[in-house]
């Protein structure tokens, strides 16, 4: 059996063996044509009655430890989505990575255990965005188009980019329940509304999450897998 190191190889070699390796959250671009990108179809349907609270985790460099192709999960992350499940939050990770190299992401989250069958969506994009406005663009208008279709209420968030500072914000996300993580590299974390900039979720989960109210989610034993979300040429979101 391999362990997780040779795991770990396996996967590296074959990120570099693809064409698509290296393509990040942070590298998107317009929304031009991007054919048919092909979503799945396999979670329970939308409905109305109680408003479902639901946390935003940003991918590249918030659940990941930098960007990917780098195969490395902050500490606490995995344990920290767990927990909101636990606590009935439903999870939404949002993404403006193209859903061509989204696979990179799917083989993290799996090597990690995270728990994906239980996540409400998965978001990406069917295009390569270049422009940092134009990702914070493209997560606002999805995450508005969720809200209203599933009655979402987005309690709380997490991400690493001004872009997704401001996605936040503008969905009103207060901004004691918004969080930042540092960037490889960086002095510091990026610039925006949030309450705390953070290296891992390991003291957070302790002395945050696991404090946080519990709310009843609906039916979770219903669900069958994440649904990946795109957004089509038209500009809404489709599955």
């Amino acid at each position: 059996m391999l362990g997780m190191t040779d795991v770990r190889l396996c996967y590296l070699l074959l990120l570099f063996a693809c064409c698509h390796a290296g393509d990040h959250d942070d590298q998107g671009g317009g929304f031009g044509d991007g054919g048919d990108i092909p979503g799945t179809d396999n979670n329970n349907d939308p409905g109305g009655g109680a408003p479902r609270p639901t946390v935003i985790f940003d991918i590249d460099g918030t659940l990941t430890f930098n960007e990917l192709p780098l195969p490395f999960v902050r500490k606490g992350s995995r344990e920290a989505t767990q927990l909101y499940l636990d606590l009935g939050y439903e999870i939404i990770l949002l993404s403006a990575r193209p859903c061509l190299t989204q696979w990179q992401a799917d083989i993290v989250l799996w090597l990690y255990k995270f728990p994906t069958d239980e996540f409400l969506k998965i978001v990406c994009s069917p295009n390569v965005i270049w422009d940092p406005d134009m990702r914070g663009w493209f997560k606002l208008r999805v995450m508005k188009e969720l809200r209203d279709e599933w009655n979402l209420v987005y309690t709380h968030a997490y991400g690493d980019q001004p872009s997704d500072f401001g996605v936040y914000h503008a969905l009103g996300i207060p901004q004691s329940n918004v969080f930042a993580f540092r960037r490889l590299f960086e002095p510091d974390c990026s610039p925006g509304l949030y309450a705390d900039c953070m290296e891992d979720y390991v003291t957070h989960n302790i002395l945050y999450i696991a404090r946080q109210p519990f709310v009843p989610r609906p039916d979770p034993a219903g669900r069958s897998g994440a649904i990946r979300l795109i957004m089509d040429n038209n500009n809404h979101t489709r599955r």
